[in-house]
């Protein structure tokens, strides 16, 4: 009879010790699992959703998430299309606490030089905003580098025409914190 209750107290303490085991490990894979999530992850799993995206200055911008890349994020805000680069992003209020890895390679690949070429190719009216929120260039987009643009200045409210521009300025991509397009969104 002794032997029973000893045995069953043994078994309780294994148990008890076997729990806490596990739990320590869900714990530890949680903070590993938490640990490899990368911004770009949070924001695909927003895709569609507003989010509140400040940027250097203190600019906040109201951004419904259209598309995600490793180097920028882009959406609408009212009929402005915009493209953020992520290095400008100083704080995104709104995000859900999930994420959602980028499973094609090709998008995982696409940089600020794709997704600005494809606004040079619709020949769009750009506003390009620097690290400090100022407008850099307001202009018709001509032409991406690989870490610059070239953008024809243009007076607002006149149809743009690289004849009738007032000279070409060039940005490069680490003075920028926002591009809007006119119309559309840019991706």
């Amino acid at each position: 009879m002794r032997w029973d209750a000893l045995f069953a107290d043994l078994e309780s303490q294994w148990a008890g010790e076997a729990s806490a085991e596990l739990g320590r490990d869900i714990a530890e894979f949680t903070r590993h699992e938490t640990a490899s999530v990368d911004l770009g992850d949070r924001l695909r799993a927003a895709l569609g959703e507003t989010v509140a995206v400040t940027l250097p200055g203190g600019r906040v911008v109201e951004l419904s998430l259209g598309a995600v890349g490793e180097e920028w994020i882009a959406g609408a805000e009212g009929h402005h299309g915009v493209v953020i680069p992520r290095v400008a992003v100083q704080a995104i209020d709104g995000l859900p606490r999930r994420a959602e890895r980028e499973r094609s390679s090709v998008r995982r690949r696409l940089g600020m030089a794709a997704v600005l070429r494809r606004l040079a190719r619709d020949r769009l009216v750009v506003e390009i905003r620097g690290t400090g929120g100022e407008v850099l260039v307001h202009g018709l987009l001509l032409s991406v580098g690989r870490d610059h643009c070239e953008v024809a200045l243009t007076i607002a409210g006149e149809v743009p025409r690289l004849r009738g521009a007032r000279g070409l300025r060039t940005v490069p991509f680490a003075a920028m914190s926002e591009i809007r397009a006119e119309g559309r969104p840019p991706v």
